[in-house]
């Protein structure tokens, strides 16, 4: 599947982003020059946005915590509560 997302996005040019939780995949879109995002930080964004509610956002980031390492869902957290990128657990 990640396969095609990224040739897909080769396809479609520059105005477009592939979202992942697949570190793999995230790692082979980097070296082909794919824009991408973590899924993490796409719930990020749409807070931030104002396209998603916190509270739906922290519910999302729980649900994928199997998907990722520890830091990344208590990082992803403090930002979502913070309102802070910066911010270090």
């Amino acid at each position: 599947m990640s396969k095609e997302a990224i040739a897909l996005c080769l396809k479609k040019g520059e105005n477009i982003s592939l979202i992942t939780d697949d570190r793999l995949a995230y790692i082979v879109s980097d070296r082909m020059r794919v824009q991408k995002l973590l899924l993490l930080d796409l719930v990020v964004e749409l807070v931030a946005s104002r396209l998603m509610s916190s509270a739906l956002a922290e519910e999302i980031v729980r649900a994928t915590e199997p998907r990722y390492s520890g830091g990344f869902i208590a990082h992803t957290l403090k930002i979502l509560e913070r309102g802070d990128r910066k911010c270090l657990v």
